[in-house]
């Protein structure tokens, strides 16, 4: 009985050791991966900071730059390693942490103490053991399950060369968002044709044909168009020579920690509905599934996070908003909810190198389809959007609400345009607003300087082109007014609806309606057609024009159409 009663005791003992051996060991990991974590961030702080003080400097300022992407790297790879080895080795810990317990519960030892002492209750102690080793398995299979592994679309990207970031004449002469340049659609330079002709191949500098389908619009820089497609099972990414159209790569985006599962949609165009954005150095993409991922020029994801983290967005069409880079900012407009009272509506503004969140302001609005644009108004950067009911501005810097103006309603699409001081938002069935841009609080009264009911759209943005407004609507007719006035100078029955928003250019102003045919006016006061053009394939996108070329996206191909002589 007595050796009996010892060898329990002694398993008590060793179980208790063991115990205290694995939460140790637990918090021992823990304590290493944050240090490592600081270490990379650390690393990473000096490094961007280098690359900002000593930009442009040649000898001694790149090889310190060098010196710091060494350091960094080395740093990123210790926490890999770390992490994986860690888990690994957490998981097995967590095991025995959990057995020692179990073991500890289930044995039934004879209570022993020294005469006068006061027995234990094991209905306590047991309870408080448990409720330890409890708290103890969850922060382990925590910290497993956060950096039990590096996501698969984690990368660093390799040093470049040094080179001065892309400046206001870049962003000028490429087109680099939804509607190009602050959101505006229009495009300078060398003269844009006016007569092609697909059929017969006249004027069509290049065709590619398209493996998926897609609503969004390509967008271009330098040499490379980008363009992205999708269907209820893959989201890709594409990149093309914008001189002969040869294919540079292409990429399947899948998040990390993300799923497969895509949105119950009307048509399979909209799961990639939202346009591309750069700021000349990364390329940023957003699909109908709330997948946002970030990319180099030469398609390595450098990250991807979902923006409803446990479901798919709460919209109709799945989200279709193009993202915007303002300064160091990625701004979504995420409009989800059937009603403004379910509160699910935000703008976010994320870091475009990382994707942490800067800031994230609520909106009083249901699901829209409305991309924001950004302005610089009275000296400040201001980014406004469009939904049911309202037309919206709020500070780049800290995401404040600026003013608001309750003046829309429906299923909101069309962007706002900004121009001479002024904001410009129209939506089918309620009427085209003319703001001012400086108003503060509620300024649906005080800032409307006219509003207009005629040829209102249901898709396509507004053109503020020549001191005009021009309409493109889903009945066909395209509708100018005076931007100063509101007075209506003129429209023109085309026959076919649009649903790709007018683009100016050259003193023209083109319109693609649903069927592929161009419609293409003079952007004066008095209606003058220029002609037609014919692609003869359905358009819902918007054009992108750079360097005298037309490049448009149609069900199934990305056409660039250029002069006669353009090769």
């Amino acid at each position: 009985m007595r050796k009996q009663f010892l060898s329990e005791i002694a398993k008590r003992r060793a179980a208790q050791t063991a115990l205290a051996l694995a939460a140790v060991a637990v918090l021992a990991l823990l304590v290493g991966a944050a240090r490592l974590n600081r270490d990379v961030m650390r690393k990473n702080t000096l490094l961007e900071k280098a690359r900002v003080d000593l930009r442009g400097q040649d000898g001694g300022g790149r090889d310190e730059i060098r010196r710091l992407d060494a350091e960094y790297r080395q740093a990123q790879l210790r926490r890999e390693i770390f992490v994986r080895k860690g888990a690994l080795a957490c998981a097995l810990l967590v095991c025995l942490f959990f057995l020692c317990n179990i073991f500890l519960q289930a044995r039934t030892l004879p209570e022993v103490r020294k005469p006068g002492e006061k027995p234990i209750s094991a209905a306590l102690a047991r309870p408080a053991l448990a409720g330890v080793s409890g708290f103890a398995l969850v922060m382990a299979f925590a910290f497993i399950l956060t950096h039990g592994k590096v996501p698969a679309e984690k990368f660093t990207p390799p040093l470049q060369p040094d080179k001065p970031a892309p400046g206001a004449e870049d962003f000028r002469r490429n087109w680099a968002r939804f509607r190009g340049r602050e959101g505006a659609g229009i495009a300078v330079g060398e003269p844009y044709p006016t007569s092609w002709n697909a059929a017969t191949g006249t004027g069509i500098i290049w065709k590619k044909e398209l493996s998926l389908p897609g609503a969004s619009s390509p967008i271009i820089w330098n040499e490379l168009v980008f363009l992205t497609a999708a269907d209820k099972d893959s989201r890709l990414v594409y990149c093309f020579s914008a001189k002969d159209g040869a294919a540079q790569w292409e990429r399947r985006i899948l998040v990390p920690g993300g799923t497969a599962e895509a949105p119950n949609v009307w048509d399979e165009d909209v799961y990639a509905a939202a346009t591309p954005a750069t700021d000349g150095e990364k390329l940023f993409v957003a699909f109908a599934t709330g997948d946002l991922a970030c990319l180099d020029f030469s398609g390595n994801v450098l990250w991807a996070k979902k923006l409803s983290p446990r479901e798919l967005p709460d919209n109709n069409y799945g989200h279709s908003s193009s993202p915007v880079v303002v300064a160091d900012k990625l701004i979504i407009q995420f409009d989800q909810g059937s009603l403004a009272s379910d509160g699910k509506s935000f703008l976010l503004a994320l870091d475009k190198n990382t994707g942490n969140i800067i800031w994230k302001t609520p909106r009083a609005v249901p699901n829209s389809w409305s991309t924001p644009i950004s302005a610089i108004h009275a000296g400040r950067e201001i980014i406004v959007t469009t939904a049911d009911p309202l037309v919206q501005a709020y500070d780049a810097g800290d995401g404040r609400e600026l003013w608001s103006a309750n003046l829309l309603g429906g299923e909101h699409t069309a962007s706002p345009v900004y121009a001479d001081g002024r904001v410009y938002a129209a939506t089918e069935s309620m009427r085209l607003a003319c703001l001012d841009a400086g108003g503060a609080g509620d300024i649906t009264q005080s800032g409307l300087k006219w509003e207009a009911f005629d040829g209102l759209p249901n898709i396509a943005s507004p053109l503020c082109y020549n001191g005009l407004i021009f309409l493109a609507d889903s009945g066909g007719k395209v509708t100018c007014y005076d931007a100063a006035s509101g007075e209506k100078l003129w429209e023109q029955e085309c026959g076919t609806p649009f649903q790709s928003s007018p683009v100016g250019a050259g003193g023209k102003v083109y319109c693609f309606d649903e069927k592929g045919t161009a419609h293409i006016f003079s952007a004066g006061k008095t209606l003058a057609p220029v002609g037609t053009a014919e692609i003869s394939e359905p358009v819902k996108s918007s054009p992108a024009l750079v360097a005298g070329r037309i490049f448009v996206r149609t069900k199934k191909h990305l056409f660039c159409i250029g002069t006669g002589n353009d090769g």
